[in-house]
């Protein structure tokens, strides 16, 4: 039994979960994953070796965030043409090789006989086209490996998930207490010049306004911080 007939079988015995839990897990994986087999598997083709592809990759390279997690689809789909095409290729040969056969007056050695197919395959519009797909295919899966790659070596080196993004002066935290130590004498340190009492909370408050626009020397903060 060939490939192929195999997966027919195989998908023809299979009707899906039986119970209401069981299709809830499947449905809630659909959702998950976002890429199914009911989107890519032919009806000749295996459902089950498609979820293995997936999953094995999933395993691998586990993404983090929307973006690994396309990218990780991409590769997957690109791969699962990529056999398909592999299949369609081998039956292209089977298939010349018999009219090989057939056509020839002598019996051909095995390499003649594939020597002829490939040439009568070679003056066909679809082994042109199937290799020209097959060409696409494969540098859609170099981008998308290289693009996760560079994307999970970012993630690491930032120390951040891809879905958490922080904003600016998200962890800055202003308070009301002071920022500076307050002298015996009652007056701020806040440079070689003498200054007269500030209220400790209006102090805080330039100085975490200054720092939250851009670094300024401790003259300009005392000029901010100057008496109401």
């Amino acid at each position: 039994m060939t490939k192929s007939e195999s997966a027919r079988t195989n998908g023809a015995k299979s009707h899906g979960p039986k119970t209401e839990a069981g299709r809830k897990r499947s449905s809630q994986n659909a959702l998950k994953h976002g890429l199914t087999s009911q989107t890519l598997v032919l009806p000749t083709e295996d459902p089950e070796e498609f979820q293995q592809l997936l999953t094995s990759y999933l395993d691998r390279f586990q993404p983090d965030g929307p973006a690994e997690l396309h990218l990780v689809h991409e590769m997957v789909a690109a791969k699962w043409r990529l056999e398909r095409l592999a299949i369609i290729e081998t039956q292209l040969y089977v298939d010349y090789l018999e009219h090989v056969e057939e056509d020839a007056d002598d019996p051909l050695s095995p390499v003649e006989s594939l020597t002829a197919a490939f040439t009568r395959l070679a003056n066909t519009n679809s082994y042109p086209f199937l290799h020209r797909v097959e060409a696409r295919l494969e540098r859609t899966y170099s981008r998308a490996l290289r693009s996760l790659i560079q994307l999970q070596r970012l993630r690491q080196s930032s120390g951040q998930p891809n879905d958490a993004a922080p904003t600016p002066g998200e962890n800055k935290i202003c308070t009301n207490e002071p920022t500076e130590p307050i002298h015996p004498n009652g007056h701020f340190a806040l440079d070689q010049f003498s200054q007269p009492e500030k209220s400790p909370i209006r102090l805080s408050r330039a100085v975490c306004l200054a720092s939250s626009a851009s670094p300024t020397s401790h003259a300009s903060v005392s000029r901010t911080a100057g008496p109401a």
